[in-house]
């Protein structure tokens, strides 16, 4: 994005009347820089003139008002949006106040149209100014705006006047009479030989090609193939490969052992009284007791079964 300056002031020392910085010539974002120059401190004030309203102090845009700038010191205003004719206003109160103003813009597809009665300062290349006076469009080509074209009003086209009468044809003239052939006079003297033309121009034609040069020698005899190279020595033997991995385990069973005898069968013990000592002639059903070893249990009036008891 090119940046250029505008315009430079150091106003004289006043605090109602302003000095015109610059005007836009075309749309871009601006920044004014105040700078003290002097060895007192200085208030500024900086505005902006929109151009839809030229001298309207309603309508005035303050980027600063009474900003002090102290003895050796400038500042910067933040960036702010300008518009073709946009006007910028500066005043000090001091005469050791320097404004300048810097702007960027786009340049790609620029296409910069000024409508004013004064040629626009700094055009470039491709601006398009329309003089309000006459009408004319002038492009700036570099060192000049040249006129390509006009947008005064066209008058209008007159009426067709009238098609004039076709005159009379003219008289037509007498036929020429035929004239007859004279007799053949006597043959006269030859002529004496004129003189020899001029030489012709040097032939353009150009001349045949000469001969090619002499025959292709033969072809040389092929050469003796070369001794054919010693043999390499013989490489140094590689190391020993890494051990293998160990099997997997076996998975057959072996074989069963024999099947050990039969051990010898107990002694039957001998049976015990089937009522318990304890429980009487007559037992109610129900009825738990234990006895000798032995535990009962009455399963109807008088019925008892056992069981003995082998731990406790």
């Amino acid at each position: 994005m090119p940046v250029k300056r505008l315009g430079v002031a150091s106003p004289a020392a006043y605090t109602n009347a302003f000095t015109l910085l610059t005007t836009a010539d075309v749309a871009c974002v601006a920044s004014v820089i105040v700078a003290n120059k002097g060895a007192t401190d200085l208030a500024a004030t900086i505005y902006v003139e929109p151009v839809e309203s030229p001298g309207n102090p309603a309508t005035r845009v303050y980027i600063v008002s009474g900003l002090t700038v102290t003895v050796g010191q400038s500042f910067e205003t933040f960036r702010f949006a300008m518009t073709v004719g946009d006007k910028i206003y500066v005043a000090s109160t001091t005469a050791n106040a320097s404004f300048s103003t810097t702007v960027a813009y786009e340049a790609s597809g620029r296409s910069n149209i000024v409508y004013q009665a004064t040629q626009p300062g700094q055009p470039q290349v491709g601006d398009i100014w329309v003089n309000s006076s006459n009408n004319a469009v002038g492009l700036y080509t570099g060192s000049g705006f040249n006129t390509v074209a006009t947008i005064a009003p066209t008058g209008p086209t007159g009426a067709t006047g009238a098609v004039g009468p076709t005159g009379p044809t003219g008289a037509t003239g007498p036929e020429g009479s035929a004239s007859s052939t004279g007799a053949t006079g006597a043959a006269g003297p030859t002529g004496p030989t004129g003189a020899t033309g001029p030489t012709g121009a040097a032939s353009t034609v150009t001349g045949p090609t000469g001969p090619s040069g002499g025959p292709t020698g033969a072809t040389g005899p092929t050469g003796a193939t070369g001794p054919t190279g010693s043999t390499g020595a013989t490489g140094v033997a590689g190391p020993t490969g890494p051990t293998g991995a160990t099997g997997a385990a076996s998975t057959v069973t072996g074989p069963t052992g024999a099947t050990g005898a039969t051990g010898p069968t107990g002694s039957t013990g001998i049976s015990g009284p089937t009522t318990p000592a304890t429980a009487g002639a007559n037992g109610i059903a129900g009825t738990v007791v234990w006895d000798a070893g032995y535990i009962y249990v009455c399963v109807a009036t008088n019925t008892w079964k056992r069981a003995a008891i082998t731990t406790w």
